[in-house]
């Protein structure tokens, strides 16, 4: 049975409009005594607020939408990530809901989902953030409920990591011990013209490490496929590179994913981490691979989150302004895997 305010005006022999002030955190002229006996009365009766009919009230609903596509690897969410967004939200009194589109369906036209269609939450959190339809960013335009991109690169409303940045800052590491000849390894989708990478990460990590060698003057060693290889695959063409006289007495790769493949190929040839070989990682959080003590380039998951919160707060406030981006700085994590290149024996 729903429990009304009616009801719980007439146990504690108040006014309904006394009643609904006091629920509704708006009682600061009736007496402590009054308050308590509202919300005594109301706990006991187990009295819950209707949102839907508040929000006719104010014109909001403590709600914010988080926006993901059917496609798994367009819209990774992390437990750091998703901890962040919940935080920050928790902090003002908002609640999340989980909104999934079908990618088939943003390629028609007239297809417009129903959470743009009908006010049902303040704002948007979308977490689709890997070849983004055009339509999806079509539609949130023309829709304009207060939205942002996460884990994306737009002009504006969005929050993402220095990926750019931190592919310089993690190959300046190993130029600082002394490297020159520095590999850089993305097995995940390669880099061939025809096929685009899945994520402007990938594309932002590998120029940040390309910049930092053209400006030392060096050549830069890129290892990859021109496809999508398996582990046993990666693991083979690892050990080829690795054999090669001339081989890169460094490297860094592009997720702790393909250093896992670099640490185990290096241990099947006897080398040694870092004294034949020092190696650096873009890494998350949370990742199962930080148990190696790798060196790493941290995604800040945790931070991101919140700050899509924050960023999302301010345009519900103000709906019609756009916010700048906000870009993260990625922390580095001393995992022992740097030294100076071995001397010539």
């Amino acid at each position: 049975m729903v429990v009304t305010v009616q009801q719980i005006a007439r146990e504690t022999g108040l006014s309904q409009p006394t009643v609904s002030q006091v629920l509704n955190n708006k009682a600061q002229r009736y007496s402590a005594d009054t308050r308590q006996r509202v919300l005594d009365t109301a706990e006991r009766l187990g009295y819950r607020p209707n949102s839907a009919a508040r929000s006719l009230l104010t014109g909001r609903f403590n709600c914010a939408t988080l926006l993901m596509g059917s496609e798994y690897s367009h819209n990774m969410l992390s437990q750091g990530l998703l901890s962040g967004i919940h935080d920050e939200l928790a902090s003002n009194e908002m609640h999340l809901t989980l909104a999934k589109l079908p990618n088939e369906l943003l390629t028609d036209e007239k297809y417009v989902p129903r959470l743009l269609r009908e006010w049902t939450a303040d704002g948007l959190l979308i977490n689709f953030n890997a070849m983004i339809p055009p339509a999806l960013i079509d539609l949130v335009r023309k829709y304009q409920l207060p939205s942002v991109w996460i884990n994306s690169i737009h002009p504006a409303d969005c929050v993402h990591p220095a990926d750019l940045a931190g592919g310089r800052v993690a190959t300046q590491k190993l130029l600082d011990a002394g490297h020159r000849k520095i590999g850089y390894v993305d097995y995940n989708y390669g880099f061939n013209d025809a096929v685009p990478p899945q994520h402007y990460s990938a594309v932002d990590r590998r120029a940040g490490y390309a910049q930092m060698m053209r400006e030392m003057g060096l050549t830069a060693q890129f290892i990859n496929a021109e496809v999508c290889l398996s582990n046993d695959q990666r693991l083979t063409h690892m050990r080829e590179v690795l054999s090669q006289p001339d081989r890169p007495t460094a490297i860094v790769t592009v997720s702790i994913t393909d250093a896992i493949h670099v640490y185990v190929a290096a241990q099947s040839l006897g080398l040694s981490l870092p004294k034949d070989l020092s190696l650096i990682a873009f890494d998350s959080e949370a990742a199962f691979g930080r148990h190696l003590n790798i060196d790493a380039m941290v995604v800040p998951e945790y931070q991101e989150g919140r700050e899509a919160v924050r960023m999302l707060m301010a345009k519900i406030a103000k709906p019609d302004e756009t916010v700048p981006a906000c870009v993260i700085e990625m922390p580095y994590d001393s995992g022992g895997t740097i030294a100076p290149p071995a001397k010539p024996s």
